[in-house]
Order: C-alpha cells, then structure tokens, then sequence
C-alpha cells in the first residue's frame, strides 16, 4: 500500500543572493495565481495555474512545486546535513534555473526523505523564514492482523470517546465538560439578569 505525508522542513543559512531570488519566485507566484503577469519557471508557473483552475484564491498561496523540479541530497557540512534544489526564474539569465539551499529536516524523517519518492511539495513563507513542505510517497506493508487498537472519536456530544479492541471497553470524557459548561452558562445567566435588574432601577 503507498501512502503519503508532509515532512516540514526549514530552509537555513541562506545568502542574501538566495533569499531575494525565492521572494522574487514567491511574489511571482501571487502575481499568477491572481492572473497577472509574471516571470516563473515554466513547471511552477503550470502549478499556478493549476491553483487557478482548483480555487481562484484571494489569500496568498505557498508555491507549488512539482515533483521533478525539486531535489533532497544528503551532503554533510558544516551548514548543513541535507540539501534542497529549489526551481526559480533567473532573471539575469532570463530563464528557468535552481538553487541549491541548506535544509533543516527533523532527525525522525531523515529515513522517509533518503528513501520515500518525493512527490509535489511547497515553498512556504513565514515570518522573514523559508519552509519547504515535503511531499513524500512510500509503501508500506499493510497489516492484516492488531494485537491492539484504540479508537477515538472527538464528537460534539461527548467530548471524546475511546474504544479499546482488546477488551472492548467503551469510556465517555464528556460529562464531566457539559457539568462544567452548563454551570458557567447558568452563572452567565444570572450575572446578566443582576445587571439587568440593577439597570433599571
């Protein structure tokens, strides 16, 4: 079975070079999914006009990038562990080109992102920061058999309820939460009704 997960990942110790050439993608990325003119590599430029298609958005958007165009490299420095290749328009060249940047990726993924394909992804901006949002496929072997399993459902009536399948015991976290609400409702209440009443006298 191939499933699929983000890995979140920071882009770090950029130069000024860099930094400009991924606003100067990302504001061109907002120009398009607007409709307006922009300068974009090619398969990017394909990806806003994707989003168009999908949802014409208002907010700013993160930029799509397509799985062909992007790359993770293990390189160990003293930078960094892991490299990113980001596609972006050169404007001194006037043409589709890439950046190699440093990336952060959290110790638990090194696995997935050294040996899952890497499917389309997005560059996302965050307070003055870079983020690069991986899109990882792998399969897995599919179990047919649990020795445990606990279902949670996080309904309105309830709160939360729990199913263990071991011994099928069924527990309720809600009650407690509705006593506890339906107090500060009625209190409210009376706060309101007090107020009222001192008004108008």
């Amino acid at each position: 079975m191939k499933i699929e997960k983000t890995i979140k990942t920071k882009l770090h110790n950029l130069t000024n070079h860099k930094s400009n050439l991924l606003n100067r993608e990302y504001n061109h990325f907002q120009r398009a999914v607007k409709e307006k003119e922009a300068k974009l590599y090619s398969a990017t430029k394909q990806q806003a006009e994707r989003v168009i298609r999908q949802n014409k958005p208002k907010n700013e958007q993160p930029v799509r990038l397509r799985n062909d165009t992007i790359k993770i490299e293990k390189n160990d420095t003293e930078i960094t562990k892991y490299w990113a290749k980001i596609p972006i328009y050169n404007p001194d060249k006037e043409k589709g080109d890439s950046i190699w940047c440093p990336v952060h990726i959290p110790h638990k993924d090194y696995e997935d992102v050294e040996n899952a394909d890497i499917g389309d992804s997005k560059l996302v901006s965050k307070d003055n920061e870079w983020y690069l949002h991986l899109t990882i496929k792998k399969e897995v072997k599919e179990r047919e058999e649990y020795s445990d399993v606990i279902a949670v459902d996080m309904g309105v009536r309830w709160i939360a309820t729990s199913v263990a399948l071991k011994n099928r015991n069924t527990k309720f976290y809600g009650k407690k939460i509705r006593q506890t609400r339906e107090h500060h409702k009625q209190l409210r209440k009376n706060i309101g009704k007090t107020k009222s009443e001192k008004e108008n006298k």
